[in-house]
């Protein structure tokens, strides 16, 4: 990896380049996250060796760059299932500090990381949550109480949404973002015929600009209430 402030420098770049402003606070944050996660993955795999050269791109912007489909008036809280190494939930906690949030996760030692990061970058308002998806989505606290839905876990669309649903609220406003590999279209008209009854599903490409003036292309699957 290159030297780690020009990491955060090139984050800017990337971010003015796709109309996101970042402020100076912001960026510190974003460069103390960057030193944790490099520092834990020596010994925790958040992330595979290979994508620690990409981390600005492939996991800091790609979760900041959804924060353009939350409505900040309308919706009041996120989950973000799977948390893993903290993406995208703390990125969208950043750059939206009033937006309260839960980070789960099934894995212990993944879970003390994002309490170390919330601690150190000094987060209010998000929480972390140890346990399976599975489990956690059948206790009645967590009922839907969640206005947005983040995931990038590698589950199947059909099987996402089947725990996630158990979480999400009733506000017409409120959405779930599941990031997704272009090769799912058969999958998502298996979804979208076994929930057309009580939710909408879209399919929406969005893309963006390198730091080379690359268009880059981003599959993101969205569920509404009906």
């Amino acid at each position: 990896m290159k030297n780690i402030n020009d990491e955060i420098e090139l984050l800017d770049i990337l971010c003015g380049k796709n109309n996101i402003k970042l402020t100076e606070k912001v960026k510190g944050k974003f460069l103390l996250y960057l030193r944790l996660l490099l520092d834990w993955n020596k010994r925790v795999s958040l992330i595979s060796k290979n994508d620690e050269n990409r981390i600005i791109e492939r996991h800091f912007f790609e979760s900041i760059i959804l924060t353009k489909f939350i409505d900040k008036n309308s919706t009041k809280n996120f989950l973000d299932f799977g948390s893993g190494g903290g993406f995208p939930g703390i990125p969208i906690k950043i750059v939206i500090p009033e937006l309260k949030g839960m980070l789960l996760e099934a894995r212990k030692n993944k879970c003390l990381f994002l309490s170390k990061v919330i601690k150190e970058l000094k987060i209010d308002g998000v929480d972390v949550l140890h346990g399976r998806g599975e489990v956690i989505s059948k206790n009645k606290e967590y009922a839907h109480k969640f206005d947005i839905i983040l995931s990038r876990a590698v589950y199947k669309l059909d099987k996402l949404i089947e725990v996630c649903i158990n979480f999400f609220s009733n506000n017409k406003k409120a959405v779930m973002i599941f990031p997704k590999a272009p090769d799912f279209s058969k999958e998502l008209e298996t979804v979208k015929n076994k929930y057309c009854k009580i939710l909408k599903l879209e399919h929406q490409k969005i893309f963006y600009k390198t730091t080379e003036n690359i268009d880059k292309e981003l599959n993101l699957v969205k569920v509404f209430n009906k």
